[in-house]
């Protein structure tokens, strides 16, 4: 069974205070936003998003009905879910392939213990810089699934009680994939790879 939480949800960010890390800070071993585990994923493709989004909603819908420590401690699922979600927490992993592939560049995710083991987070958080005009189509995505969306500092965190709404938000970024590559290139953005 999977752990819904509840919180507080707001849906603000204002680009003007939104930063974005130098070179140096992309470094895996920079620390980036204090995540001391910081992989850099670059620009990932969207055909990968696409992929991960409909594996990670079918892996949660097993999670609803399946004993979570029988699939857990299955050796050889283990090892395709370490595969299929890169490190990543299930249930947020195919929103940071969203977001890495938007161009923006996530930093520290956490599920917050979805499936019943400890996390640092007490809810499901995502913490990513993006540029200014990626926020009218982060709101509507936001819209579109129920997430909250706000800036940190000069950062944008996605947080939501329910990771399938993480699900639905990864579903609406990958639906304005065209939109989200021609506002990247009408403003030159290109992540280094």
């Amino acid at each position: 069974m999977l752990q819904v939480f509840e919180v507080e949800k707001r849906v603000s960010v204002e680009p003007a205070f939104l930063g974005w890390p130098d070179s140096e800070q992309l470094q895996e071993d920079s620390g980036l936003g204090s995540n001391r585990s910081f992989c850099y994923l670059g620009q990932l493709d969207w055909d990968e998003c696409r992929e991960l989004i409909a594996w990670e909603a079918n892996f949660l819908r097993e999670m609803e009905s399946a004993d979570i420590e029988d699939v857990l401690n299955d050796d050889e699922r283990g090892i395709e879910v370490l595969e299929m979600l890169r490190g990543l927490d299930p249930g947020i992993a195919s929103a940071v392939f969203c977001l890495a592939a938007s161009g923006s560049i996530p930093f520290s995710s956490c599920n917050g213990g979805v499936l019943g083991d400890k996390h640092h987070e007490h809810y499901p958080i995502i913490s990513f810089y993006c540029r200014g005009h990626h926020v009218p189509l982060m709101l509507r995505a936001a819209n579109a699934s129920s997430v909250a969306l706000e800036e940190q500092g000069d950062y944008v965190i996605a947080y939501t009680g329910d990771v399938r709404e993480f699900i639905e938000f990864a579903r609406a970024l990958y639906a304005m994939r065209d939109e989200i590559d021609q506002a990247n290139e009408i403003a030159g953005h290109h992540l280094p790879n």
